[in-house]
């Protein structure tokens, strides 16, 4: 449930938060972590290229503009 506001490209951070769909399990959980080069060129081009912006302006989202659940993500990935 990575929303667009939680990534500063510029500085190549993403903040971990409550989103309304997934909620940190401890207060340590909530932080900002570094990117690396990778990572952040991913989160770029996910950005630019993004197709469907649901009102709640996560990044990830299927076919049909909903978030990702755990469970279409393990049957898609194939594991329990």
């Amino acid at each position: 449930a990575l929303r667009r506001k939680d990534v500063d490209l510029e500085r190549g951070l993403v903040t971990i938060a409550d989103t309304g769909s997934h909620k940190p399990k401890t207060r340590d959980s909530y932080r900002t972590i570094p990117l690396c080069r990778e990572a952040l060129e991913a989160l770029r081009f996910a950005v630019e290229n993004r197709r469907l912006v649901p009102p709640t302006d996560e990044l990830f989202v299927n076919r049909a503009g909903n978030i990702w659940c755990k469970d279409a993500l393990s049957l898609r990935w194939g594991r329990n």
